[in-house]
Parts: structure tokens; C-alpha cells; sequence
């Protein structure tokens, strides 16, 4: 009887372990599963970084070629105005000329329109001077007549 009781504990210590046993085999699957699941999240990961990355990068260029761009326009802007400054100044020039006065000196073309003002002041103060002269010119034409 004794020896039939210790086969019933040793048979049911043999069953517990073997239950024990495929748990543990169950659990070592869900933890390899773990280890895949989390491999392959971080290869998703790492993809989307590296696609941002990209991204990011494509659009920093794109900025940056904007932006180059803008200054180039503003550049163009700048040397138009400029250039019609110098023109305006140079037909103000041109038609003082016979008036007397002495014609506005460039000494080199300006870069912007900034650069051009100080000819545009020169031009507005030989017209300031203009008035005096004009009245002379006329005063001198009806005499004449």
C-alpha cells in the first residue's frame, strides 16, 4: 500500500512536471514571438527614421533652393531698380544739359537701389535749381521779342 501511495505522488509529480514543461515550452514560443515582434518593430522603425531623415533632407534642399531663389529675385529687383534710377537720372541730366547745368556723373553703376538714391537726390536738387534758371531763360526770350 505504501509503495502503491508513493507511485500515485511519484505519477502525479511526473505529470505536474510534464504540465510544467509544456508551460515552459509555451512560454519560450511567446518569448521568441516577443523577440520577433519587437526585431521587426524596430526594423519598422528604423525605416521610417531613415524615410524621415530622407525627408527631412529633400525638404531642407527645397528650402534652401527657395531661398536662393529669393535672394536672386531680390537681386534682379535691386539691379532693375537701380538701372531706373540711373535712367531717370540720366534723362533729367540730359535735359538740363542745354539749360546750363552740368550734366550727373556716375562714377560707377550702382548695385541697389540704396546705392542709386544719391543720384536720385543729385537729380532732384539740379530741378530744385531749375525754377531760377527757367525764369532767366524766359526773361531773356522776351527781351528778345
Amino acid at each position: 500500500m505504501e509503495l502503491e501511495e508513493e507511485r500515485k505522488s511519484l505519477a502525479w509529480r511526473e505529470s505536474l512536471t510534464t504540465s510544467m514543461e509544456q508551460a515552459l515550452a509555451l512560454q519560450r514560443e511567446c518569448l521568441k514571438t516577443l523577440k520577433e515582434s519587437a526585431a521587426w518593430k524596430e526594423a519598422s522603425l528604423q525605416e521610417k527614421t531613415r524615410q524621415l531623415e530622407a525627408a527631412q533632407a529633400a525638404l531642407d534642399a527645397q528650402v534652401q533652393e527657395a531661398v536662393q531663389e529669393a535672394a536672386r529675385k531680390l537681386q534682379e529687383d535691386q539691379r532693375i531698380g537701380a538701372q531706373r534710377i540711373i535712367d531717370c537720372a540720366g534723362e533729367a541730366s540730359s535735359a538740363l544739359v542745354p539749360l546750363g547745368m552740368s550734366p550727373i556723373e556716375v562714377a560707377e553703376r550702382p548695385a541697389s537701389i540704396a546705392d542709386a538714391l544719391p543720384l536720385l537726390n543729385s537729380a532732384s536738387e539740379r530741378l530744385q535749381h531749375l525754377e531760377p534758371i527757367l525764369a532767366g531763360h524766359h526773361e531773356a526770350e522776351g527781351r528778345e521779342l
